[in-house]
C-alpha cells in the first residue's frame, strides 16, 4: 500500500516557466518520486480554488511555497486558512514548505514574521538554537 499525499499547490509558475516545471505541485512530486517509499500525490491548485472532495482520503497534506504573503488577506488565502484548520482539528497530518510552513505556524499560535533581509532564495545553511524559556525557536542564516 502506497503512501498517499495531497498537495495544496498555492502558486501558479510564472508563463516562461511553465514549460520547464509544470508547477510546484509537479516539482514536489519529482522530488519525491527519487525516494525509496512508494506514494502517490494529488495535486490541487488552492489559488484556482481547486480542493479535495471531502471524502477522499489522505495520509498527510502538504502545503507549497507561494509568492504571496502569509499574513496576507486574499480570499484564497482565507479560505485556505479554515480548510487547514479543518484539516487540523481532524488529526490529518499536515506538512508546510516556506509559505505553508509560515501559514501553518500563525494559524497554530506561532509568531511568524517578515525576514529583515527580505526574500531568499537557493541553498541556505542555518543554526537552530534551542527553545528557552520564554523565547521562540529561532534560526539564524
Amino acid at each position: 500500500m502506497s503512501l498517499r499525499v495531497c498537495i495544496l499547490e498555492t502558486d501558479i509558475l510564472r508563463p516562461g516557466l511553465i514549460d520547464q516545471y509544470q508547477g510546484y505541485g509537479q516539482m514536489f512530486k519529482r522530488l519525491f518520486a527519487k525516494q525509496p517509499i512508494a506514494a502517490e500525490f494529488v495535486v490541487y491548485n488552492v489559488v484556482q480554488g481547486e480542493y479535495p472532495p471531502d471524502d477522499e482520503v489522505f495520509d498527510a497534506y502538504l502545503v507549497t511555497g507561494s509568492k504571496a504573503d502569509s499574513f496576507g488577506t486574499d480570499p484564497w488565502i482565507q479560505t485556505l486558512k479554515t480548510y487547514l484548520l479543518e484539516r487540523y482539528a481532524r488529526g490529518d497530518k499536515l506538512l508546510g514548505i516556506c509559505f505553508g510552513h509560515q501559514l501553518l505556524a500563525l494559524l497554530l499560535g506561532g509568531k511568524t514574521e517578515r525576514a529583515s533581509k527580505g526574500w531568499g532564495m537557493g541553498i541556505h545553511d542555518y543554526t537552530l538554537d534551542a527553545k528557552r524559556r520564554g523565547s521562540a525557536l529561532r534560526c539564524r542564516n
